[in-house]
């Protein structure tokens, strides 16, 4: 068939399957119980490698999960704001540059930008100290967010300025 076609060899074959098994077990699970099944597959893999060409498997692994993680982190920090947990200004430029490019390619797709910032916050801020002035920010976002159409996107462009991109996509 096609496999023995690709994979000429069984020798090929024994590894692809291993390969194949430890994707497939472990996978995304990172569960330490699959972890164990996966080594037990290898040893009888490594057994039967052994038994048809006398040569044996080695197996290389290492856990990235807390490698992942990071770069989910970083990514996400990428285009949040680490106060509010908003869009940050790269992720609405971003959203913004489709929703142009979705008008252009659309007419009836349209959207509006709006802009927010709240007067007399630095004063709150110095007066009652920054902590205080996190936490109206924080409280504001969480209301302004609530109201939102999940397709709208409210970002935190820095202090206490605010965008707000509304999507108002057509028929036709």
């Amino acid at each position: 068939g096609l496999l023995e076609a690709a994979l000429p060899t069984e020798d090929d074959r024994v590894k692809l399957e291993a390969a194949l098994a430890l994707e497939r077990i472990y996978g995304e699970e990172k569960d330490p119980k699959a972890l164990v099944s996966v080594l037990e597959i290898v040893a009888r893999l490594d057994e039967a490698l052994d038994a048809l060409t006398g040569e044996h498997l080695i197996i290389q692994a290492f856990d990235v999960t807390a490698r992942r993680l990071a770069e989910g982190r970083l990514q996400h920090l990428a285009y949040h704001d680490s106060l509010t947990n908003l869009a940050n200004r790269s992720l609405l430029s971003d959203r913004l540059a489709q929703a142009i490019e979705g008008a252009r390619q659309n007419p009836t797709d349209q959207f509006s930008l709006l802009h927010l910032r709240f007067e007399r916050f630095r004063q709150l801020s110095d007066s009652l100290g920054r902590g205080v002035g996190d936490r109206f920010l924080i409280a504001i976002a969480q209301r302004i967010q609530a109201l939102m159409r999940p397709s709208d996107l409210l970002a935190r462009l820095e202090g206490d300025d605010f965008g707000i991109l509304v999507l108002h996509r057509g028929d036709g």
